[in-house]
């Protein structure tokens, strides 16, 4: 965890590292699961990703637990990466599918 910190209403604002395994899968606005939490993309930076907790899951999950510097586990998002199990099976010997090609075909998350 990169930065906690309280938003206007009792929400809460989130940002992680973004390992490098996770580039191709993270895209703005997409989901991604958190310590097994769903939550949705609502920044993407080159090495991070931010995402906004409303009041009910901050106080009903462990993400209110985390602290700066502590370490989470991270589940990319099913979606791209069937659509990329899919694609590799169709299209054999192409490049890997990016976000940016996602984006370009109309995927927004």
């Amino acid at each position: 965890l990169r930065e906690r910190r309280q938003l206007p209403g009792g929400d809460w604002w989130l940002s992680f590292e973004l390992p490098a395994w996770l580039k191709p899968y993270a895209i703005e606005h997409g989901s991604i699961a958190v310590d097994g939490v769903s939550l949705t993309i609502q920044a993407l930076g080159a090495d991070s990703f931010s995402v906004a907790i409303i009041h009910t899951t901050w106080r009903e999950t462990t993400l209110s637990g985390l602290q700066v510097g502590g370490a989470v586990n991270i589940e990319a998002d099913l979606l791209v990466k069937a659509v990329q199990h899919a694609l590799r099976q169709l299209l054999p010997g192409q490049p890997e599918l990016s976000a940016e090609q996602l984006r370009q075909w109309g995927y927004s998350g």
